[in-house]
């Protein structure tokens, strides 16, 4: 039976929502034994207080109310990590919401849902879109953490979620998906900005204006700088259009609702924690009207003319080639005229690190080049390595799944390593069902031909080679969530004060709000013990200056380029697209022409630079190190890693 869940906004909002359609609802709360140390950041994934309840008196009636009406309600703690310094405090907020008698919690931290299942909580555990369950086995691996729900990110399409609900084959299990409310152009699971501690909107709020350059140097034709003009405008209707009063359009999935339900998804997510009572009453009487009448495409006037304010397509988008040839040609990022340079202001300065090269492209491997590149890199940004050489290859891709490795390109860069008495690191993207089945067929047979060190990047890679013979893992920076966000941490302290200033934080504790944004939950011992039960010996980051402290790991940094941000709407997987209801989906048909461009982003709120490379964001790395002898390897990325 189909139910909707809605949000509460306002304490004073509970009870004509509650008299509303919705079946469940969703609440945040950030009491003020949090308030007073961190604000209102860091507790779940709305930083802004109005998003939230203030206090467990407010919990309590809201729960009551829904209780008495029978209906559920279920509290957000989803944010990416807890640190150490926060166990204690965020154990404490759960312990208060299921005293409050709420049904379910909201979890994106898979620490916590270890721990409310082994406290033997009478709480549903529920995990958010911020988990970023892809795949069958991310479901399989949160169900044995004690899991009962999971909501599906926004970008997945409905052939990847009934594939992940089939081989799941967990009948018990229920199942989330988004059908109505704002969309974001980036995966929430792997974004590490943090809107709410600035004073204005962060870069993705804003319509593209990249400045885009080939990879090869070469200049752009006519035609081309028109095609690409026509999809940045394109892409910008998609994420920023508005409706005929100047609202920006919501996304929907209205029109997928009886497929969903066929597939195995029975609750239905309306988002909207930051609007209006009146705006989300009227979502969620849309909503209902689309289970009751079954609606189809293009119920909703201009905006599904092109299917660009739509979540899901009922096309096949999925069915694309693993085997597509990829551009040869390696952008020299470092010494690129047409790019920025990327440096790091206090570079490593020892000489007893493994080093390895990350290489995203089998045409890559050349044993002359690569030596004389790296040694190149070192004297100029690793001083102190008075000859470096290159130990170990990573090899992959991070950031999307249409660009994993064969088992012949593998194969070539198994017989390279052996060649030059290399060790191989292999790096996975986050995947869906069917791409985590391919690879692991890939992986088992590589593996048993030459020992390999796989980069997981996904709870679902993790639970799929845990155990493996001849495989060793590690964790991957992508699942590191420490805080990437370029514009905070320009200046964070100040940052920080301009924060308490505006939200009359008053008494908020600055060292403990700093100490956050250098910190994940990697240095959280139940984490940890978790991370080790499933096989993890290393830990990666591409922060230099994040605080790590267990010595039962080895500890790997990229350099000089971190990520920010990546997302599973590709703009360049639609440059060639020519159906308008085709564009900007996920795991859309894709001609790989990534390879071709790159695009520098500019932004207000600093003079830090961000460069767009296929679909995801990097930064140069501008961190002074604390403590390099932490880290026993350094990755040198001589390109963007895309």
């Amino acid at each position: 039976m189909a139910c909707i869940v809605a949000p509460i906004k306002y304490y004073k909002d509970y009870t004509a929502l509650i008299n509303s359609s919705a079946g469940e609802f969703y609440v945040g709360i950030i009491p003020e034994y949090w308030r007073e140390i961190y604000g209102s950041i860091g507790l779940n994934r709305r930083d802004f207080s109005f998003c939230n309840l203030k206090d467990f008196n407010q919990l309590c009636d809201v729960v009551s109310a829904c209780h008495n009406a029978n209906k559920a309600i279920s509290v957000t703690l989803n944010n990416h990590f807890y640190t150490a310094e926060q166990e204690t405090l965020i154990k404490r907020v759960i312990e208060d919401c299921v005293n409050a008698g709420v049904d379910s919690l909201i979890i994106a931290d898979p620490t916590l849902t270890y721990y409310i299942k082994e406290s033997g909580f009478n709480v549903g555990i529920t995990i958010s879109c911020e988990a970023g369950c892809y795949s069958a086995q991310d479901i399989k691996f949160f169900s044995e953490l004690g899991a009962n729900r999971i909501i599906f990110p926004r970008d997945m399409t409905l052939m990847e979620m009934k594939a992940a609900i089939g081989l799941a084959n967990l009948p018990n299990m229920e199942y989330e998906a988004f059908v109505f409310g704002p969309r974001c152009t980036y995966s929430g699971a792997y974004c590490t900005v943090s809107h709410g501690l600035l004073t204005g909107p962060s870069f993705c709020s804003y319509k593209l204006r990249h400045a885009v350059v080939k990879s090869d140097g070469e200049s752009m034709s006519e035609q081309e700088r028109k095609q690409i003009g026509n999809l940045f405008d394109e892409r910008n209707q998609w994420a920023f259009d508005k409706d005929e009063c100047g609202k920006r359009i919501d996304a929907c999935g209205i029109c997928a609702i009886q497929t969903l339900q066929e597939i195995g998804v029975n609750f239905f997510k309306v988002v909207g924690r930051e609007y209006s009572l009146k705006q989300n009453l009227y979502n969620i009487e849309l909503v209902k009207k689309g289970v009751l009448e079954k609606m189809r495409f293009g119920n909703r006037g201009r905006h599904c003319e092109k299917g660009f304010a739509c979540y899901y397509s009922m096309k096949d988008v999925a069915k694309t080639s693993s085997n597509t040839e990829v551009n040869s040609h390696v952008e020299e990022i470092v010494t690129s005229e047409q790019t920025v340079r990327l440096a790091m202001k206090s570079p490593p300065q020892k000489d007893e690190h493994e080093i390895a090269i990350l290489i995203t492209n089998s045409k890559m491997l050349n044993s002359e080049w690569l030596l004389s590149r790296v040694q190149e890199f070192c004297k100029k940004e690793l001083t102190s390595v008075v000859s470096p050489q290159v130990k170990r290859i990573y090899f992959g891709n991070e950031f999307c799944e249409k660009k994993v490795p064969t088992v012949d390109e593998l194969r070539k860069v198994c017989d390279f390593c052996k060649k030059n008495e290399m060790q191989l690191t292999l790096l996975l993207p986050p995947m869906s069902t069917n791409k985590l089945i391919e690879m692991t067929g890939v992986i088992d047979t590589i593996s048993s031909l030459f020992p390999i060190e796989v980069v997981c990047n996904s709870w679902g890679s993790i639970y799929a080679f845990k155990g493996k013979p001849n495989i060793t893992l590690a964790f991957g920076r992508l699942l590191n969530k420490v805080k990437h966000d370029p514009f905070i941490y320009s200046n964070l302290t100040d940052v920080i004060d301009r924060y308490s200033k505006n939200h009359n934080y008053s008494c908020i504790d600055t060292k403990s709000l700093i100490d956050y944004f250098h910190q994940s939950n990697i240095n959280t011992p139940s984490f940890n013990q978790m991370l080790l039960s499933n096989g993890i010996q290393r830990i990666e980051t591409d922060i230099p200056n994040q605080l790590l402290v267990d010595r039962r790991f080895n500890y790997t940094l990229y350099y000089p380029i971190q990520y920010v941000t990546f997302g599973r709407y590709c703009l360049w997987g639609a440059l060639n697209e020519k159906e308008p209801c085709l564009k900007f989906k996920p795991n859309q048909k894709c001609d790989f022409a990534c390879e071709k461009y790159l695009s520098k982003l500019g932004s207000y709120l600093s003079d830090s630079s961000l460069f767009s490379k296929g679909c995801a964001v990097f930064s140069h790395t501008n961190f002074a190190i604390n403590d390099i002898d932490v880290f026993d390897r350094i990755v040198v990325e001589l390109s963007l890693p895309i």
